[in-house]
This record gives C-alpha cells, structure tokens and sequence, in this order.
C-alpha cells in the first residue's frame, strides 16, 4: 500500500515517555500525534488519531501493571537496602514483562491487523464521502433546477391569469371611457360657456383697471406738481433765509464798528472831560463839550438798543438747512 505510515507501538511508547519527561502527566492521543508530527520529516504519514490512541490504550494497560518506580522520592534507607529493593524491582518487572510478552505479541500483531484495516477502512470512507458529497451535489443542482422551473411554471400561471384579467379589465375601461368621454364633451361645453364669460369679465376689469390707472397717473402727476411747489417754497425759504443770514452778518460787522467807535467815543468822552476839567474856566469850550457828551450818550444808547435786539433774534432763524 502506498505511503503507509512508520506508525508502531514503540514510537507511541517513546512519545509518550518523551512528554512524561517533559512533565505532561498524562499525555493524550492527540498530543503524541503532535509530537509525532513536529518531530517527522515534511510529507510523511503520520497514522491516524484511532491507531495511536489504541497503542496508548495497550501502553498504559502495560504501566498499569507494572510496579512504579521509586525515582523521585527522598528516602532515608541505607544504600544496600536501596540496591537490594531496586534489584528486586528490576526482577519483578522482568517477571511482568517475560508473563504479559506473549498477550503483548499477541495484541500487538491484532493492533497491526486493526491498524491495516484501519487504513483500509480510512480510503475506503474517504471514497465513499466524495461520492456522496459529488452526489449531494449534483442532487443539489437537480432539486434548484426543478425548483427554477416549478417557479418559472407559476410565473408562466400567474401571468396567463393577469392576462386574463387584463383583458376583462381593458373591456371594462373601454366601455367606462366611452362613457368618460360624453361627460368630458359636456364639460368643454360648459368649460367654453365659462371661458365666455371670464373674457368679458377680464374687458370689464380691464377696462376699470385702464381707469384705475388714468387716475393713478393724474394723481401722480398732481403730487409731482405739489412736490415741484414745495421745492419752489423750499428754495425761496433758502433764499430768504441766506439774505437774513447776510442781514445779521451785516448788523454784526455795523455792530462791531460801533463798538469799536464807542470805545473810541468813550476815550475821546474821558479825554473831554480830562479837557474840561483843565478848561473849565472857558464856557463855550465847556457848551461844545456838554453838546459832544450829549451826543455820545445819545449814540452809546442807541448802539446798546441795537445790541439788545441782535440778542433776542433766535439763532435757529439763521438755520437754512432742510
């Protein structure tokens, strides 16, 4: 048989002490096949997981019976005990090994029967589940083939009946258009006969808006005119208003001279009287002098009139700004 796998119960045997060793108490049939794995070269056959875990199960029967060993434990017994006890140790798994050899030989060579025919049986399952999963297959594709034309068949149904049905209905709306059609012939009618009288409504409303606007225009007009006539008063208040602000520029400029005179005036009246003080000896100098100082009065007065008047104008007269 090709690639028929190197498995025995000796190596199961060894990679079962190996991960003892390595401190698996009790290691499984999957574990030895790990190890079995990691340790064998690439593309060799490694044995199935049933073959390994009947070795172990015939491996451990066999420690089972043997006596354990006394490794591991501290004692406090003389060496020569300790050599006699491991002695007869040694004798009693020899007596062990030499009275289960034969039903070892025995079972090994019915585990390598089992292990052939396991491989056998292994092909053999492996042929029939691609046979049955090429015939699931195909059994698939068979049932979504009949399942496609079973709906295409209902398809094919439903639409015949929808043809059906279309046809009664299509009867149906052509004898409800023939009627649909009169009832629309006496709505455009009436539709006409109120297109009528919506065009003489809209000459009639026409005709007042063309109305409505001609009085628009002529109160337009009006207010135009009335705005031209405020702007005319406007502009003359202007006017009017520049020719008294030229007015009171004036009284300033005629009321600043006669203040400058009148301080004149008054420094001449100081000098008189200095004069007529000194000549008061002389009469009609003394006659002239009163008539000057009359007189200055008479124009101190004035210009203090006019002074209070040009001080009650308002200011705001003055203001020609719209």
């Amino acid at each position: 048989m090709a690639n028929r796998s190197n498995l025995t119960p000796d190596v199961v045997s060894g990679a079962y002490d190996y991960l003892f060793v390595a401190g698996v108490v009790d290691p499984s049939a999957a574990a030895i096949r790990d190890h079995l794995r990691s340790k064998a070269p690439p593309g060799s056959k490694i044995g199935s997981l049933g073959t390994i875990q009947r070795f172990l199960d015939v491996l451990r029967v066999q420690k089972k019976a043997g006596v354990p060993s006394t490794l591991g434990f501290k004692t406090e017994l003389p060496p020569e005990i300790l050599i006699a006890f491991n002695g007869a140790i040694h004798a009693a798994q020899i007596a062990v090994k030499s009275e289960y050899s034969a039903e070892r030989d025995a079972l090994m060579s019915q585990v390598h029967e089992l292990n052939a025919e396991s491989e056998v049986y292994d092909l053999e399952l492996s042929r029939l589940t691609e046979e049955l999963t090429s015939s699931l297959t195909h059994t698939d594709i068979v049932k979504a083939q009949f399942s496609s034309l079973n709906n295409e068949l209902h398809e094919c149904k439903n639409q015949l009946s929808a043809e059906v049905e279309s046809r009664a209905a299509l009867q149906d709306v052509n004898a409800e258009l023939v009627l649909q059609n009169a009832l629309l012939d006496q709505r455009l009618r009436a539709t006409d006969e109120q297109i009528i009288q919506l065009n003489q409504r809209l000459e009639s409303q026409k005709a007042e808006y063309l109305e409505f606007e001609r009085k628009m225009l002529n109160a337009i007009q009006q207010a135009k005119s009335s705005e031209s006539r405020e702007r005319e008063e406007r502009s003359t208040a202007h006017r009017q208003a520049d020719l008294l602000q030229v007015k009171v520029e004036g009284l300033e400029i005629n009321l600043s001279a006669e203040s400058t005179r009148n301080a004149q005036l008054l420094g001449l009246l100081k000098t008189h009287e200095e004069q007529s003080v000194r000549l008061a000896a002389s009469e009609a100098t003394n006659n002239e002098l009163r008539v000057q100082i009359e007189m200055l009065k008479a124009e101190g007065t004035r210009n203090v009139r006019l002074e209070q008047i040009f001080q009650q104008i308002p200011v705001d007269r003055f203001d020609h700004r719209i």
